[in-house]
């Protein structure tokens, strides 16, 4: 009886540690808003009494890592990040609205040439690409008359074709448009836009 008897105690201790490490510990954790509370108190006291404290938090003066900023009124826009505003930016460009005018124009006209010419119509294809690039160019890095001029070369190319569209010469017309009131410094978005003006 003596020989099992170290056995079966050991066998209780390591029963009774397994229950106290994988026993919940809510009875004895304070609530969470107070355990919150308590370590942004600690943090506060540590960065006051180090300097090292205010090395570590680079905010605004009267900013705290451990506040959440003030709630904002219901319709209140974000701020915009750099990045934002700098696309509004391009956005707002005559030429960007430009492109976004007629890009669909050059998808378009492109199955119409394509039976005539492919070459042109593969260029008419190309030139949405290339305006899109250009429009995302800053406005330093932008050559707003080149690309346009290049778009209006274009154009030209495809009525020297003399294809029979009424379609295709409304869109063409249109571009030509566009194109020439962005280079005059106009708004391009006043332009009719082919079939309903």
């Amino acid at each position: 009886m003596k020989k099992w008897l170290p056995y079966v105690v050991a066998a209780v201790l390591g029963l009774a540690a397994a229950v106290l490490m994988f026993m919940p510990e809510t009875a004895t954790k304070p609530s969470s808003n107070a355990a919150g509370a308590n370590s942004a108190a600690k943090s506060k006291m540590i960065r006051k009494s180090t300097p090292e404290g205010f090395k570590m938090w680079e905010g605004k003066e009267g900013d705290d890592p451990n506040v959440a900023p003030p709630a904002r009124p219901p319709g209140t826009p974000n701020e915009l990040s750099p990045g934002q505003v700098a696309q509004a930016e391009r956005r707002a460009r005559p030429f960007n609205q430009h492109y976004l005018a007629v890009a669909p124009y050059w998808n378009k006209i492109a199955p119409m040439i394509g039976p005539t010419d492919m070459n042109v119509a593969k260029q008419c294809s190309e030139m949405d690409l290339f305006l899109l690039d250009q429009s995302k160019l800053s406005s330093e890095d932008m050559d707003v008359s080149g690309s346009l001029e290049k778009e209006l070369q274009l154009e030209k190319k495809i009525r020297t074709l003399a294809i029979d569209n009424s379609e295709l010469t409304q869109i063409l017309d249109y571009i030509n448009s566009s194109a020439n009131t962005v280079i005059q410094g106009g708004d391009p978005t006043a332009i009719p836009k082919p079939g309903k003006g």
